[in-house]
């Protein structure tokens, strides 16, 4: 079953982000969790020490009034229902959203309006009769305070709650984070190593080695043993490199035979056997002339078709792009083109030959650009480009002929 390195590699990717990012929701819902329930807490206790001082205020307020009734005493109490602590909050800002603490709340503002009111009503009363601004203080007034301290009790007690119920969801959200974050931890870091493990075993490894096992490719030698790297990416890239250096290796072969055949008649002088290629001939006899240096006496080449590498590699992007078939200049080309194109590096190779290398180019040639050649000469140990002016791709003419006999007539026995 092929398994894609793509495909394995986005799985682990996808499962460590989703670990990760799950880590991070659980981390930051419940830090959200906390923060709601330490506000809670912080408005149930503001409401426990409004409502206690609410009560020991209106006992005092109580007492005051008493002693100006019973001992003659100056009131000093508010007479005001909104100026006291219990009044701000009456008519104030609620400080919760508690429906039963809210109840309470709307059923003393009344109350605690009447309360203060009366104490306008009963010093008035004081002046006329005393006895009976007494009565009304105990009857009346008296009886309002202790309703109004009870249901500040019952604030307190439902405050109390709010408190203690805010605090035990701080406890169960911390022990809920203390298990489910170090479960999230290492589900992510399981996640992360399993990605590693697989990138280096799977994709670095099999790199590594094959870019070991393509080494002697820089020194021109075409028997590659790539081995298998698994049903996937980097065994079609392993297949791939080996099967097209064997075609390569096939074709030099053949040249080589052909070589050996030719040195092989009478009438032809080996010392003085010459390789002449253009465009991507320039480029095969570069490449022979680099495994034969001995049998070749120089080297003519014309407008070498230095750029197919680069062309190959850009029309693709990788050797596993590489279509059955492709049409290039009106010619259809099966895939063992680009791929012996792309399996090596000319400049690599062309440097084993150390004759006479003479390079005609043109200025104009928009089809391989002369900085291929230039890169060419500085590569040779002696060779000489002759950059002929005003010429493209493909041209003839006298300044090329004079240019080969020169270089030819030089060079012969």
């Amino acid at each position: 079953m092929r398994k894609s390195i793509n495909k394995m590699v986005g799985y682990r990717v996808a499962a460590a982000l989703i670990s990760v990012v799950l880590f991070s929701v659980v981390t930051t819902v419940n830090i959200m969790r906390i923060k709601a329930a330490e506000a809670e807490n912080a408005g149930a206790f503001a409401l426990l020490n409004r409502a206690q001082s609410a009560e020991a205020a209106h006992y005092k307020w109580s007492s005051g009034l008493s002693n100006a009734l019973y001992a003659g005493k100056e009131f000093t109490g508010s007479i005001d229902p909104t100026t006291c602590v219990l009044g701000k909050w009456l008519y104030g800002e609620a400080g919760t959203e508690d429906e039963k603490i809210l109840s309470l709340r709307a059923q003393m503002e009344p109350l605690h309006k009447a309360l203060h009111e009366s104490a306008t009503e009963v010093l008035e009363m004081l002046e006329t009769n005393p006895a009976r601004a007494q009565s009304y203080y105990q009857e009346t007034i008296q009886a309002n305070l202790t309703t109004l301290v009870g249901l500040l009790e019952q604030v307190v007690e439902e405050g109390s709650a709010i408190s203690e119920k805010s605090m035990a969801t701080v406890q169960s959200i911390t022990l809920l984070m203390n298990i489910l974050c170090p479960i999230c931890l290492v589900v992510a870091l399981a996640c992360l190593l399993s990605l590693v493990q697989y990138v280096l075993r799977r994709v670095v490894r099999p790199i590594l080695e094959i870019t070991r096992n393509t080494a002697p490719l820089q020194e021109g030698r075409l028997n590659l043993e790539m081995g298998r790297y698994g049903n996937n990416e980097l065994g079609d890239l392993s297949s791939t490199l080996e099967k097209s250096m064997a075609q390569v290796h096939g074709y030099v072969q053949d040249l080589n035979a052909v070589m050996d055949g030719m040195l092989a008649l009478d009438y032809i002088d080996g010392s003085n056997f010459f390789l002449l290629g253009a465009s991507q001939g320039g480029f095969v006899s570069s490449y022979v002339a680099a495994k034969r240096p001995d049998d070749v006496k120089a080297l003519m080449l014309l407008f070498p078709a230095y750029a197919l590498q680069d062309d190959c590699w850009e029309r693709h992007g990788s050797i596993e792009n590489i279509p059955e078939t492709e049409s290039l200049m009106n010619n259809t080309l099966g895939a063992i083109y680009s791929q012996d194109a792309m399996s090596f590096d000319i400049y690599d190779v062309i440097g084993g030959y150390k004759g006479d290398v003479l390079i005609c180019h043109g200025d104009k040639d928009d089809l391989v650009d002369l900085s291929y050649s230039e890169r060419a000469v500085e590569v040779y140990e002696h060779a000489e480009l002759k950059v002929i002016k005003g010429a493209g791709h493909g041209f003839q003419g006298k300044p090329l002929r004079e240019s080969l006999v020169e270089f030819l007539q030089a060079h012969t026995n």
